[in-house]
């Protein structure tokens, strides 16, 4: 509230940055909210690029076999590994998003719970 009536003053030391640092060094609020949708695609990136990685695993293993060696019972692996990969992909994000979901809706009850503890007094 401070910061806006400082704006709409015109106040030539207005600084917002100010009010990041005094909310990030006085605890008043969580500061991790923020960085739950950021840390939720990095590691969405990370399922992606390893379930990329395991249909690539598959793919090569459907060429060219395990070490390099043309034999052809180990390229059943190769069939299996492509679907699998994708499955425990998905599977990986679906349960990566119930988690990240969850963590924010504790960050949520703790801020309803801080607005009636200022109602209070």
């Amino acid at each position: 509230m401070e910061e806006s009536t400082d704006r709409e003053a015109g106040n030539p030391g207005f600084c917002p940055g100010k009010d990041v640092v005094k909310r990030f060094l006085g605890f008043d609020r969580l500061f991790f909210p923020e960085l739950v949708r950021p840390a939720f695609a990095v590691i969405c990136a990370f399922i992606v690029l390893l379930s990329g990685m395991g249909v690539l695993y598959g793919l090569l293993l459907l060429l060219f076999g395990p070490f390099g060696l043309y034999l052809e019972w180990p390229r059943i692996f190769g069939l299996l590994a492509i679907p699998l990969s994708l499955a425990a992909g998905l599977t990986a994000l679906i349960l990566a998003r119930i988690w990240f979901e969850a963590l924010a809706l504790g960050f949520r009850i703790n801020e309803n719970l801080e607005i009636i503890r200022d109602k209070r007094g």
